[in-house]
């Protein structure tokens, strides 16, 4: 710590506040649609459809009977997230960064209200980070874990994805792999399973890498794209990477990397919210939904909201408490409509 000189004049520069935006790449792309609803769990009825054909019957015959499609039902329960800060009556006498140690530039109260305002932005960017994480789990896993050694929470909601994992010579690091007719054969079993076609091809780092560098890709990926127009970069967002447009039989997609990063709650470190070693051929019109449960308070009773903020001071008084509360759970309800694989070791 460095000695200070009470006889010397020093001056206060402005602080430097080093944040970390959350993004909301995924959240934004595919679960546009959010549904708040004022329960813990919420249902949804399923109705599979088919591709039958009508059946071959005689002249001046009655027709065949067929029967109706039926239908299953899914229950969701988003888990909480609560995080929370402390401020103490001590917090209000130190002196916020930047503020000078002489002087009053500010007052107690004026400082309790700027660290309020900064704890619920910190509270709900903290929120945002997860949600962008879940939805990553949701896209790339094709389920969500939800757990806190802590608060004895481990579980698990699997939306029962379809999937691909590659292994030894097909790996796409492998110059005997062919990853422009693996994308090929996933987009069909996409518009087998769904009807929809994949119109976009989210990677990782070590995914986009193998990609790039694969010589079947080089001769087959348009990059050239971007100068005609059909690709803005400047619409992207920090950390999403145009890579160029793959378009041969049966496949026609902009192939995108993202890089965005979180803190593991088990491990301490920062780790990709984008799995590194894997892909996602997806269509951002397929139906997903973001879904809020319900906050209950004893004081405000059941809140339907995205947010729903809380506070209040200890007996003692000695500190007052924030939380923030949200319940979301990101749901591919159209199972069939992505496809993810594990495409590098």
């Amino acid at each position: 710590m460095a000695n200070f000189d009470l006889f010397s004049v020093r001056t206060m520069l402005r602080p430097f506040e080093q944040e970390f935006e959350p993004k909301s790449f995924l959240l934004r792309t595919f679960f546009k649609n959010r549904t708040v609803f004022d329960t813990e769990t919420v249902d949804i009825d399923l109705v599979s459809g088919t591709r039958r054909m009508a059946p071959f019957v005689r002249p001046r015959k009655m027709g065949q009977g067929v029967d109706r499609s039926g239908y299953q039902t899914k229950t969701y329960k988003p888990a909480l997230l609560g995080p929370q800060f402390a401020t103490t009556a001590e917090d209000y006498l130190k002196r916020t960064p930047g503020e000078t140690i002489y002087g009053h530039d500010k007052t107690p109260q004026e400082r309790a209200a700027e660290q309020l305002g900064k704890d619920l932005r910190e509270l709900d960017a903290m929120i945002s980070r997860r949600e962008e994480w879940m939805c990553a789990q949701a896209l790339f896993y094709g389920k969500v874990a939800m757990y806190n050694s802590d608060e004895g929470i481990d579980e698990e909601v699997d939306f029962n994805l379809p999937s691909a994992a590659l292994s030894g010579s097909d790996l796409w690091t492998a110059a005997t792999s062919d990853p422009v007719k693996d994308l090929s054969t996933w987009a069909s079993a996409m518009r087998k399973a769904s009807g929809y076609s994949p119109t976009v091809c989210i990677m990782g780092k070590k995914a986009l890498d193998a990609f790039l560098d694969h010589a079947k890709v080089q001769a087959a990926l348009d990059n050239r794209r971007i100068e005609y127009g059909q690709i803005r970069p400047e619409e992207l967002e920090s950390g999403v990477f145009y890579a160029g447009y793959l378009s041969v039989i049966g496949l026609n997609v902009d192939i995108l990397g993202y890089e965005e990063w979180g803190v593991d709650d088990r491990t301490g470190a920062t780790v990709s919210i984008v799995p590194e070693n894997k892909v996602l051929l997806a269509n951002p019109n397929s139906r997903c939904e973001m879904l809020y449960g319900a906050v209950a308070n004893v004081i405000d009773g059941v809140v339907a909201a995205p947010r729903v903020p809380f506070s209040w001071v200890m007996n003692d008084g000695s500190a007052r408490m924030l939380r923030l509360n949200s319940r979301p759970l990101p749901v591919p309800v159209d199972v069939g409509a992505s496809y993810r694989a594990t495409v590098t070791a």
